[in-house]
C-alpha cells in the first residue's frame, strides 16, 4: 500500500479532521474473493457517536504520488476551515488513516453515484438536469474561489452525478489533464475558470 509520510508537527496539527489506525478500519466488499486482488474502495469506521459510518478509501499515491497527495490533503484542510455553505457540493475529507506520522489514505463520505459527468450522461438526461448541473458545479467554484481555493485539475471526470442527481465536485490533488486547461494555468483560479467554461459548453450544453 502507497504510504505518505508527514513530519511531527504536521501530524500534531491534524486536530481538523478524524483519524483511524489501519485496524480500526473495516473492508467492505460484496464478493469475499475480491479482498485478494482489489484494493478496498469502500469501507466502514466508527464515527466520533458509535455508529457505523460507510467511507471511500482512496489511497495516497493513487493518482500520480505522493506531492499530489499532499496538495489534495493541504487544500481539504483549507475547504474545511473555510466552512463553505451546504449548497458548495464537495465530497469533504472525513478522516484519514495513519499509524503515527505515516498516512495511508483518506476517508470520504460514501457517495451513491449514478457515474462521473461525461457527455454520455449529459445527452441521457433531460435539459432541466443538465441545467441544475451547471448552476451546481458553478456555484460550488464560486464559493472555493471566495476562500482563495483552486479545484485544480478541472475536467468533467472530477465531476461526480449522485443517485439524487446531484453534481459533486471532486479530487484536490492538483495535476494536469490535456484539454482542458492550458498548462500555464493549471492550478490557478484562472485555469479553473476555463475548464469549468469548457465543461458547460462541450458537456452540459
Amino acid at each position: 500500500m502507497p504510504k505518505l509520510r508527514m513530519g511531527d508537527d504536521y501530524v500534531a496539527s491534524l486536530g481538523w479532521t478524524l483519524s483511524y489506525h489501519p485496524a480500526n478500519v473495516d473492508l467492505s466488499y460484496d464478493n469475499p474473493q475480491h479482498v485478494l486482488i482489489r484494493r478496498p474502495t469502500q469501507v466502514i469506521v466508527k464515527a466520533p457517536d458509535g455508529s457505523d459510518m460507510v467511507c471511500f478509501f482512496k489511497p495516497v499515491g493513487s493518482n500520480l504520488g505522493p506531492t499530489l497527495a499532499r496538495n489534495e490533503l493541504f487544500t481539504h484542510e483549507k475547504i474545511i476551515k473555510a466552512e463553505l455553505p451546504a449548497e458548495a457540493l464537495i465530497c469533504q475529507l472525513y478522516g484519514l488513516v495513519r499509524d503515527g506520522n505515516v498516512i495511508y489514505g483518506m476517508l470520504f463520505p460514501w457517495v451513491k453515484k449514478r457515474g462521473v459527468l461525461s457527455r454520455a450522461l449529459a445527452l441521457s438526461s433531460s435539459t432541466e438536469l443538465r441545467q441544475g448541473w451547471s448552476g451546481q458545479i458553478s456555484r460550488t467554484i464560486s464559493h472555493l474561489h471566495q476562500q482563495g481555493i483552486t479545484w485544480g485539475d478541472a475536467k468533467a471526470d472530477n465531476v461526480l452525478i449522485d443517485k439524487n442527481g446531484n453534481a459533486w465536485v471532486i479530487d484536490f490533488g492538483g495535476g494536469y489533464t490535456p484539454g482542458w486547461v492550458d498548462k500555464e494555468k493549471s492550478g490557478t483560479l484562472e485555469g479553473d475558470m476555463q475548464g469549468l467554461a469548457k465543461i458547460l459548453s462541450d458537456i452540459l450544453r
